[in-house]
């Protein structure tokens, strides 16, 4: 059912003579929202743009917070792996707010509508490092989180001007993807599995599973997605050329979003032992000078179990391009985790 289809709210006592209301999202509010919010992520917030998205996909279920008819919160789910999986994202309180339990009802509400989702059956978060390890006190413990994606995130602002033109032949053998590619990198079990080591592909911190309804996510209008077929080692005797998926050595994704100082770009890199990285790095290059944007804030990031053996590689074949390898004091990793929702479980199913 799409949220703008029906109407309910919910009332809470918030401090001696206010209540705090929870109801759906609505288009008009994005204002509210969006400016009387205000931005958080450090520079990087990302729901100017992917508000309208939000509202208009029946697969978010977003949420706002309102005290004496002020937009005080706002929290969205995203029902992800053909609607197995609930993400939440674009969470935020209003300064002044935070740690009243407003986040909680928020929280509270996109489970509860998720629970009309049969299908639904896990749960993912995602955070930065500092909110992990407070987290880690006990909620993963507690709530049945599990650690299954970890990434070491680095962060440059640069001038696009400063961009020198790429060589195309530095990265000729990374090809971008079309909708059929993606679709045989999908069935093929066995590939994803050799270069998707953790089980997930990553897009904007949005962890997918080998499910074909996600293909949507990994190609589409703010995001592009890449194989490399290099001096890897990987033989197949049965594909018939070299461009064959299962051929693969490496697999990445660009994904962009307008910010308040530019631009954002997320690029995500998976493979066994990332042996064509640099050729994955300088397409990647590549499209931001094509963009229009004249500033553009870049996060790349990499598996944290291969992190130590290719931070001299990036920082080499990045400074050919004045580019400094960088990182954010604020967002140093990112953690993803996951649960099981069982049918009894009383954040998804009980009254609150």
């Amino acid at each position: 059912m799409h949220m703008q289809t029906f109407f309910f709210r919910y009332a809470y006592n918030f401090g001696m003579t206010s209540k705090v209301l929870i109801r759906p999202a609505r288009m008009s509010d994005y204002s509210a929202v969006v400016d009387g919010i205000g931005e958080f992520y450090f520079g990087r917030d990302y729901l100017r743009p992917k508000y309208p998205e939000f509202l208009q996909d029946p697969e978010f279920l977003s949420f706002l917070a309102e005290v004496d008819g002020e937009v005080v919160g706002f929290y969205t789910g995203h029902l992800l792996d053909n609607k197995q999986t609930l993400g939440k994202r674009a969470g935020r309180i209003k300064h002044g707010f935070e740690g009243q339990g407003i986040f909680t009802k928020l929280s509270h509400a996109i489970e509860k509508e998720a629970a009309k989702v049969e299908t639904v059956k896990w749960e993912v978060m995602t955070c930065a490092k500092k909110a992990a390890e407070r987290i880690s006190k006990g909620f993963t413990e507690q709530k049945g989180f599990k650690l299954i994606v970890h990434t070491k995130e680095y962060h440059m602002d640069i001038e696009k001007s400063n961009i020198p033109k790429v060589d195309p032949s530095t990265f000729q053998n990374v090809q971008e993807m079309t909708l059929g590619d993606m679709e045989e990198f999908f069935k093929d079990e066995v590939t994803w599995d050799r270069i998707i080591r953790q089980g997930r592909i990553c897009v904007h911190y949005v962890p997918l599973r080998r499910v074909k309804e996600n293909i949507q996510h990994v190609i589409n209008h703010r995001t592009k997605a890449f194989l490399s077929f290099g001096s890897s080692g990987v033989k197949d005797d049965d594909a018939p050329v070299e461009r064959d998926v299962r051929n693969a050595t490496m697999f990445s994704t660009i994904h962009f979003f307008p910010v308040s100082s530019g631009l954002g770009v997320n690029s995500d890199f998976y493979g066994s032992v990332y042996a064509d990285l640099e050729s994955h790095l300088q397409m990647h290059i590549r499209h931001l000078a094509e963009v229009e944007d004249t500033r553009i804030n870049w996060a790349i990031n990499v598996d944290i179990n291969l992190d130590s053996e290719v931070t001299e590689r990036m920082k080499e074949c990045l400074s050919a391009y004045g580019i400094a390898l960088a990182q954010n004091p604020n967002l140093l990793e990112e953690f993803i985790f996951e649960r099981n929702v069982s049918a009894s479980d009383s954040q998804m199913k009980g009254a609150f």
